[in-house]
């Protein structure tokens, strides 16, 4: 009898939790960031040399190759000065946008190897190890001293 009700409560404690686990929300659609306030958030919680200024539209298009299509919304900030290799960007992709994204944030990074190889090969440590991640719907191009703390900061976003 003892084995009965034993496996009978073993039974129901699994049948719980197979529910349970099938009944959660998926993270990545539960959720949504505004773009601007969340480059705006890394920025802040980031260390530049330099002071960060965010591109308006206009200018926008000429460092990148924005395809509608595959982007939702982009906000990016750059170093003022233009010496730094320093550069937040965050990008909602579209469904079935993702490898367009990662290819225009690709063309960038090297855009900006090219120019700062020869000008200023200090600035080469970040262009060799940039921060893109690809989280939720949502690509990350992070150029900065500290790679870790700009990993942590995107995580931070979804918390």
């Amino acid at each position: 009898m003892l084995k009965k009700v034993l496996s009978l409560t073993v039974a129901a404690l699994l049948s719980i939790g197979l529910l349970s686990a099938c009944g959660g929300e998926d993270e990545s659609s539960a959720v949504s960031l505004n773009v601007d306030q969340a480059a705006e958030t890394l920025v802040s919680q980031l260390t530049f040399q330099d002071e960060m200024l965010k591109l308006e539209d206009s200018v926008l298009e000429k460092f990148y190759d924005v395809d509608p299509d595959a982007v939702g919304d982009i906000a990016v900030y750059t170093a003022t000065s233009g010496v730094k290799a320093e550069e937040v960007a965050v990008v909602q992709v579209k469904d079935g946008g993702s490898d367009t994204v990662k290819a225009m944030l690709d063309s960038r990074l090297e855009d900006q190897i090219a120019k700062y190889e020869g000008y200023a090969p200090e600035e080469m440590p970040k262009l060799e190890n940039p921060v893109m991640e690809e989280k939720n719907g949502y690509y990350f191009f992070i150029l900065a001293d500290d790679q870790d703390a700009a990993r942590e900061a995107i995580d931070g976003l979804f918390a």
